[in-house]
């Protein structure tokens, strides 16, 4: 698709069985092409999504089983089946914006994000890859997070007086944190950057922090509770570069 094209033309595609296409969208983050009609993907078939611009799944995928790979741009999956049951690989300078309840599992490598604020199943970030909640400030649910050593957690905060998930960012774990891998000398980075609206990724000062007065937040809630590799007189903060 050159810049521009917004053409809707997912009701003709045809992938054959054990196939990978490659939808290839020109054009700046804005320009956005919506796929309104589910795809016809064979058995075994690929699909991965290149090019700057944004493609949006907004209906059920079921023929999508195999594997789906953000490599550039942004895909926006906005229906719980947008993704059918494929194993969805995000790297790159890709971007996949999960706005749905969905139950895909996610694997992040160096260079993807991974946000929205819908949800997924269970998600392995490794490399220089990112976890980032919500379209601006939100919240992102999923089964399982594995972190790695060097991935990153990117956490924005706009107002601190408001709720998880509505002042600053957070994930809901319905199974456990995994920082196994990660190490101390070998961290995961936590990137934390102040926006100035909600609902946007614009830097800006946050509101409300009081200097000399100390404040927690949540950053993450794992109801299977956090595993790590350290020793009983470390702390869970020494496995992060915060920046």
């Amino acid at each position: 698709w050159e810049s521009g094209n917004t053409s809707d033309i997912a009701a003709r595609l045809r992938v054959p069985a054990a196939a990978t296409a490659t939808l290839d969208f020109a054009g700046s983050a804005a320009s956005s092409v919506t796929f309104a009609s589910p795809l016809a993907v064979g058995t075994a078939a690929n699909i991965t999504k290149r090019g700057t611009g944004t493609l949006v799944f907004s209906v059920a995928n079921p023929a999508l089983t195999s594997q789906l790979t953000v490599s550039d741009g942004r895909l926006r999956a906005t229906h719980a089946g947008s993704m059918g049951t494929a194993a969805v690989t995000v790297r790159d300078t890709g971007i996949l914006s999960v706005e749905a309840v969905a139950t895909n599992n996610i694997t992040v490598l160096s260079g993807g994000v991974l946000g929205g604020a819908g949800s997924v199943g269970q998600v392995g970030v490794s490399g220089s890859g990112i976890v980032s909640p919500g379209n601006g400030i939100g919240a992102l649910a999923m089964s399982q997070l594995t972190l790695g050593a060097g991935s990153v957690l990117r956490w924005q905060v706009h107002d601190t007086r408001n709720a998880i998930g509505v002042g600053y960012d957070t994930i809901n774990l319905s199974g456990a944190l995994d920082l196994q891998t990660a190490t101390q000398a070998n961290r995961i980075r936590l990137e934390i950057i102040s926006v100035s609206t909600l609902g946007t990724d614009t830097p800006g000062n946050a509101g409300f922090f009081v200097r000399g007065t100390g404040q927690s937040f949540r950053l993450a809630f794992a109801q299977g509770g956090v595993n790590w590799n350290l020793g009983s007189s470390a702390n869970v903060a020494d496995l992060f570069d915060i920046n």
